[in-house]
């Protein structure tokens, strides 16, 4: 048994884009991200890391591997994600990536985690905190208040939206091939 974290996540680096495949090696959990000292590290099971980088090679599928950062909530500014990212060695940024391994670590299930990156640093910053508060959650407050602020970024909240659906379609692709692979490799 193992768990496939599959999910979308922030870069937080120049070199890693809107796109991207990302193979985690690496999940640092941080307690907030104003002093962003690492809580917690969670080093990934190497033997999925090793099949699940085979298996993209081999459906010649390019990828960035690297630590995952995971915050507590949303960051929105760029320069704050590229800060936090900077200061603790990470790729990209996700909110549940280290939860996820936190449980299973309890019950000794190893874990892998791919993100494909839905926004990059050259992404038009965009407020969307404003719309969707800080625990992720739409407020029809929050899009009054952001319509009036920012009517012209809304069509960017619609594009970001229509991009995230489909990297979301393109990573159930993937994540279901890396599954079909894997798991005749893990039966004995």
């Amino acid at each position: 048994m193992a768990i496939f974290s599959l999910g979308l996540a922030g870069s937080v680096d120049v070199s890693t884009r809107t796109g991207d495949i990302f193979l985690a090696t690496h999940l640092l959990r941080v307690r907030d991200t104003r002093t962003p000292g690492v809580q917690d590290i969670y080093k990934l099971d190497e033997q999925l890391i090793f099949n699940t980088s085979n298996i993209l090679d081999k459906s010649n599928l390019e990828f960035k591997i690297g630590k995952l950062l995971t915050v507590p909530h949303f960051v929105f500014k760029l320069q704050e994600r590229h800060r936090i990212g900077h200061e603790v060695g990470a790729k990209a940024v996700d909110m549940e990536g280290a939860a996820i391994t936190a449980e299973a670590r309890k019950h000794r299930i190893p874990v892998m985690a791919l993100r494909l990156i839905s926004d990059d640093m050259s992404t038009r910053e965009v407020n969307y905190g404003m719309v969707i508060g800080p625990q992720g959650k739409l407020t029809p407050k929050g899009a009054v208040r952001f319509f009036l602020a920012h009517g012209r970024d809304l069509l960017e909240v619609f594009r970001f939206a229509r991009k995230a659906r489909r990297l979301g379609a393109r990573l159930s692709e993937i994540g279901t091939r890396i599954i079909e692979e894997i798991a005749p490799l893990s039966t004995p």
